[in-house]
């Protein structure tokens, strides 16, 4: 697994329907499972799941909206692929949070974003 920090162009941004150009990219392994959790409020958070494709189209992931103690059922987990990555996005302390990427080397490779300027994480 490895991580990079990105920053999308103004129209990719656009592309994927969020606020924040800065992000992080994680390459993972075909297959590997991402656990979408924090989907319900909590203080001014709440996170965001959507499939991207690789020409940046994204699609919502059906996730419970409300905590177990109240009904909500168990975060899903959804495989990362060649052909789809998973984004998280979403609200952080009330604003607009840094959408993370998970996506295959492959996926990258033939997305719009493997021109984008990253250099390894810190986090």
């Amino acid at each position: 697994m490895s991580r990079f920090s990105f920053k999308l162009s103004a129209s990719l941004a656009r592309s994927l329907g969020v606020r924040r150009r800065n992000g992080t990219l994680v390459v993972v392994d075909a297959g590997h499972a991402v656990q979408c959790s924090g989907t319900y409020w909590d203080s001014g958070s709440r996170a965001d799941w959507f499939h991207v494709s690789r020409q940046l189209a994204t699609r919502d992931i059906a996730c419970p909206l409300n905590p177990p103690q109240f009904g909500g059922g168990d975060a899903p987990e959804v495989a990362v692929s060649d052909a789809v990555a998973v984004m998280r996005a979403g609200t952080s302390c009330g604003k607009a949070a840094f959408p993370v990427i998970y996506c295959t080397a492959e996926w990258l490779a033939a997305s719009q974003l493997a021109d984008a300027p990253r250099e390894p994480s810190r986090y």
